[in-house]
């Protein structure tokens, strides 16, 4: 009894022996005393298990049709490299095809070694000019080209050796600045072959906003003027109407390119509405009526170039002694890859827009407006600001405006030096590709080259793969630009959603631009969305530009855009079409698979049982023979036309006693289809090793449904 009181207290001192350890530790950290070994430690509270996320029902699969499996996919992938803060580690932003192949590149070089290259100079100004676009194949130069390496070091040695001041300054660092931007317009107007004395350069912050200078400062008559433009315009030029409305414009309309050849050809009846009071008052009999008509020099959307000599056209034909016609041409698009000549000031266009950045990738947030100076009188400057004006009164409504045209429109001090980075992109163009005429025939064989292949790709069933958006010949780079615009078709004849298409060209390390393209007059040409449905659309989800809609009323929504510039290489090319054949390009079924089941196995009614049928029997007696030979591991059962369901198969399917069919417990459900196809080429299955490849097989078999309904229920 002793002993035991004995060992009770013992144990009693070493628990609260434990206890004031334990609570000295806790709060002296300190303290290093270590714990009794022969003192149990309690253990913390286990965790709730995470609960099992239910499956997919019916509803769900019916709402993710529209959003394939590989989209899923590959938004994830670009998740997951976003987050990782050094992106050259993470493997999907480089391009998993072979850049060229030789047998390609012979076989291009064979045709257009005359027009490709720069004389064979390409390959070493893409290395030494370019080498940030080193493992990228870059094809979106309509959104804006890439800068060369030289005008950065050219503009850095020039800021840090020069002492560059406002030019609205009389100091020797403004002069210095205001001697360089003179220079900078000359150069401008030597690039565009425009006399100084018949053309002047004002600065703006980009094309849009040289479009929207011309309709602020239009001279519109109230009730007399118009204003046509063209359908395929950019969305900055249509912004040119709501100037035009709020002036009191009565004639505003878009004409198709056919009614434009109709109206300078004196074929289209134009009519504008006469203010009855104007005709009685004897001093607007000498005014003279103005109107505007705008068009692209080539369009955003599908690159077709359209006539430069409808200026000439419309000034002999249509204009008269008190109805003039004013052109302005948006050749943003146009000057990157072509040569614009203004030289014949009778022939040329009163306006044109320019933006610099989609010439020379830098500087950015620089265009210009080149205006003819016989305009100066006419044009109506309302807001003045900085050195637009020469003196102004504070208390009364009085200014006088600079008589210079740039001066008078150039609002605030302007961005100079960016200006004087702009002589240099000038210099470094010139000595990289020696004439900026060379710069066409070099991407017009790379265009040639592209839109054969992507014409060529058909799926086994012979269906395209792709529908191009254009009326003009490839070959004619006088009406047509370096784009392409399109989209894409599975076997089946569905639409392959263009957001897909992005984000799985951008895991492979391909950049090209997908969307509308700021472009509604094409969208309605091309893929047929009316104006009413643009504004339901709108109406409900708020439609804009990259908000993942891929199609309104199982039309699509926009089409992928494919562009070269003055870089551009065979290899970019090459990059796209391997990447494209992967991954959309459905091949060619077998003999024995093309005897299928559409042939072969009767239609199923609907809730019929499969069990002990005849069809069973002849789908059993096939499924062998399929497997065997052409080893196919995702077929497609069209078995009903009424149920259809889609399983993933495997390659071999067994009978059982119990005349049922079985598989294995790795088989999924995926999307209905109604294509036959084979099993994937040697060139994808080369990527199994790659992350990209848990993508196609999702891609593939969102396009592959094999067995029916009633196949299904017996599974289960």
């Amino acid at each position: 009894m002793i002993t035991f009181i004995k060992r009770k207290l013992n144990n009693n001192n070493n628990n609260n022996n434990f206890n004031n350890n334990f609570n000295n530790n806790f709060n002296n950290k300190e303290d290093d005393t270590p714990l009794p070994h022969d003192t149990p430690i309690p253990r913390p509270r286990p965790r709730p298990r995470p609960r099992p996320q239910p499956l997919l029902n019916v509803q769900d699969e019916k709402e993710r049709i529209n959003r394939s499996l590989s989209l899923y996919d590959a938004q994830k992938q670009l998740k997951k490299s976003y987050s990782n803060p050094n992106l050259k580690d993470f493997p999907d932003t480089k391009p998993t095809a072979k850049r060229a192949t030789n047998k390609d590149k012979i076989e291009f070089l064979k045709e257009f070694s005359s027009q490709y290259g720069y004389n064979g100079k390409i390959n070493a100004i893409r290395s030494n000019e370019y080498s940030h676009m080193k493992g990228a194949a870059y094809l979106d130069h309509s959104g804006s080209t890439i800068y060369a390496k030289s005008v950065l070091t050219s503009v850095c040695n020039d800021l840090s050796q020069n002492l560059f001041g406002n030019p609205h300054s009389d100091n020797p660092s403004s002069s210095l600045s205001s001697h360089r931007v003179s220079q900078t317009r000359s150069r401008i107007l030597k690039h565009f072959n425009a006399s100084p004395d018949d053309y002047e350069v004002v600065f703006t912050q980009n094309a849009t906003a040289a479009l929207r200078l011309v309709g602020e400062t239009f001279p519109w008559v109230a009730g007399k003027s118009s204003f046509k433009y063209l359908r395929e315009s950019h969305n900055s030029l249509l912004g040119i109407r709501s100037l035009a409305e709020a002036a009191g414009l009565n004639d505003i309309t878009v004409i198709l390119e056919s009614e434009v050849e109709d109206l300078v050809n004196q074929k289209y009846q134009y009519t504008y509405i006469e203010d009855e009071e104007a005709e009685e008052d004897e001093e607007g009999e000498d005014e003279v009526v103005y109107s505007l008509f705008a068009y692209p020099a080539q369009c955003n959307f599908s690159g077709q170039r359209f006539p430069l000599n409808w200026t000439q056209k419309l000034k002999k034909n249509v204009d008269t002694l008190k109805s003039k016609h004013l052109v302005l041409l948006d050749a943003a698009a146009y000057a990157m890859t072509a040569m614009l000549s203004l030289a014949n000031k009778e022939t040329s266009p009163d306006f044109v827009a320019i933006s610099f950045y989609k010439i020379f990738g830098f500087p950015t947030g620089l265009g210009c407006l080149l205006v003819k100076k016989e305009l100066l009188p006419i044009l109506r400057k309302r807001y003045f600001g900085g050195g637009t004006v020469r003196a102004v009164a504070y208390d009364r409504p009085w200014q006088r405006f600079n008589p210079s045209v740039s001066e008078r429109f150039e609002d605030g001090t302007i961005n100079f030096l960016d200006i004087i980075a702009l002589n240099h992109a000038f210099n470094v163009h010139e000595q990289l590709y020696f004439k900026f005429s060379s710069i066409k025939p070099h991407v017009t064989s790379l265009i040639v080259f592209l839109s054969r292949r992507m014409r060529s790709f058909v799926h086994w069933n012979g269906v395209p793969v792709c529908e191009i958006y254009t009326e003009r010949e490839f070959t004619d780079n006088i009406r047509q630009g370096p784009v392409i615009n399109f989209n894409i078709r599975r076997a089946d004849g569905s639409w392959v959603g263009t957001a897909e298409v992005e984000r799985l060209a951008s895991a492979n390390g391909i950049h090209i631009r997908v969307g509308g393209h700021c472009n509604p007059g094409c969208i309605a040409k091309w893929v047929g969305i009316t104006v009413d449905e643009i504004m339901d659309t709108y109406a409900e989800y708020g439609m804009v530009c990259g908000n993942g809609i891929d199609y309104i009323n199982d039309k699509p929504a926009g089409g992928v855009r494919l562009s070269l510039g003055p870089m551009s290489t065979i290899d970019d090319v090459l990059a796209w079409l391997h990447f494209f054949k992967s991954y959309y390009v459905e091949g060619v079924a077998s003999n024995d698979t093309k005897q299928s089941v559409h042939q072969q196995l009767s239609p199923i009614p609907k809730r019929q049982s499969l069990r002990n049928s005849a069809s069973m029997q002849q789908l059993t007696q096939l499924t062998p023979k399929l497997s065997k030979k052409s080893s196919v591991p995702h077929l497609v059962y069209d078995v009903s036309d009424d149920s259809r369901t889609s399983i993933e198969t495997p390659q071999t399917l067994t009978r059982k006693p119990s005349q049922t069919l079985t598989r294995k417990p790795s088989q999924t459900l995926t999307q209905p289809s109604q294509t036959l196809t084979r099993k994937p080429s040697k060139n994808s299955l080369r990527m199994n090793n790659h992350p990209s490849q848990r993508i196609y097989r999702s891609s593939e078999l969102t396009r592959r449904s094999n067995v029916a309904s009633a196949v299904n229920r017996v599974y289960l």
